[in-house]
């Protein structure tokens, strides 16, 4: 995907988190590297979620320490895909850039 996004044929990686930890700058700054556009917001959603133009996945598990989930929704229903996008819309939009955080 980045190597298409820096190609011009891809809309690229955007991502919203928390930054609050000397770890997740640490991480940050590798993402930003790769190209990953991130965005800070104080209160992440009680679920995550990955979305593409086709494709979403979604839980309302807890991925810590590596774990992996157990419960994934996965849909490329256009309404779970709208409502989604509306969801990112608004936490990218009430969010700060990843470099102004850090």
């Amino acid at each position: 995907m980045l190597k298409k996004y820096r190609n011009g044929e891809h809309k690229g990686i955007r991502l919203v988190t928390s930054i609050n930890h000397s770890k997740d700058i640490e991480l940050v700054k590798l993402f930003s590297k790769l190209g990953i556009k991130i965005r800070h917001i104080k209160n992440i959603p009680n679920h995550s979620f990955a979305l593409s133009d086709k494709m979403l996945n979604s839980t309302l598990e807890m991925m810590e320490e590596g774990g992996m989930v157990t419960n994934l929704l996965n849909s490329n229903d256009i309404l779970y895909l709208g409502h989604y996008d509306a969801i990112f819309r608004e936490l990218w939009k009430s969010g700060i850039d990843a470099k102004d955080r850090i």
